[in-house]
């Protein structure tokens, strides 16, 4: 199994903008070797389209000065559209988000929502990119990876999830919203989706013992996806999926640069960081029209 994502590859030519650009993405072995400040900020100009990013870092603290930063930087930059990170963001939430206090908006969900939140108090659309999670069962088996690793990789999430907190039910209680998920998200026939088959598995592919009550404390970094010598195929699945996602991103700030002319984001700064590259060729393209990039890549 190859440790970098099929698709990363900085020397491959093409006369598409978009498709050229996405081949600029960072490789995480790339990223490795990058230095970074927690907060990563940059602004983008071609003609009249401009993107403004803001590498964050996650924090549920309402008091964070951080919050403040992302505030005065949307309100100088003036968007047409906004993008969030996290594919789940229904009409309910949405609705319960407006309500809310700002101090409980920070507190549930971050300051993806707190950006969330700027957007629909000034009636400025939003977007948010994040394929969904069912689209990993579908895009992971086409890098290789085995629905036997795939399954484990979603539920060791769980697990880790689960170590954290105390617990009177069991993890095979716990876990089954996990199993519903997948069971409904792929047309997997003939497959055991036994949350405890998931830790058999998991103890192979570590070569460890999983013990439920420590997993979170003893393997904190279990789905990093950054290359390092502790890093296992959990982690290396990661960077296959955190890579799509990057694409993705990229892609639809593509599409809505068609559209729109300002367009503002709030995401992890390291996805701030490995997204610059494809995006400074975006931006760097001679051809300013951007109906010439509705062709997603391949």
């Amino acid at each position: 199994m190859d440790n970098e994502p099929k698709s990363s590859n900085h020397h491959l030519e093409n006369h598409n903008p978009l498709e050229s650009a996405l081949q600029n993405m960072m490789t995480f072995a790339e990223y490795a070797k990058t230095h970074h400040s927690t907060l990563y900020t940059y602004e983008l100009s071609i003609g009249n389209k401009s993107l403004y990013y803001f590498g964050a870092k996650h924090v549920f603290d309402h008091e964070s000065p951080m919050l403040g930063q992302i505030r005065t930087s949307f309100e100088e930059f003036q968007p047409d559209i906004v993008f969030i990170e996290g594919p789940i963001w229904d009409d309910e939430k949405v609705k319960k988000i407006s309500a809310m206090p700002i101090k409980d908006v920070v507190a549930s969900y971050g300051e993806t929502g707190f950006t969330l939140r700027l957007a629909i108090d000034k009636n400025i659309p939003w977007h948010a990119p994040d394929p969904n999670m069912k689209e990993a069962f579908n895009y992971l088996p086409t890098q290789g990876f085995s629905k036997d690793e795939i399954f484990t990789w979603f539920l060791l999430q769980a697990a880790r999830l689960y170590s954290k907190r105390e617990h009177e039910s069991s993890f095979e209680d716990y876990a089954k919203p996990y199993v519903d998920f997948i069971k409904s998200s792929t047309d997997w026939s003939i497959f055991d989706f036994s949350p405890n088959r998931a830790l058999q598995l998991g103890e192979q592919i570590l070569g460890r013992p999983i013990n439920l009550k420590t997993l979170h404390s003893e393997m904190p970094n279990l789905h990093n996806p950054i290359p390092s010598k502790d890093r296992t195929l959990i982690g290396v699945i990661d960077a296959a999926w955190t890579d799509y996602r990057d694409q993705k991103i990229v892609t639809d700030i593509a599409t809505e640069l068609e559209d729109n002319d300002r367009i503002f984001l709030t995401y992890g700064a390291s996805h701030a960081v490995m997204e610059e590259p494809a995006l400074r060729k975006l931006f760097a393209s001679e051809k300013n029209q951007w109906d010439d990039l509705r062709l997603t890549a391949s």
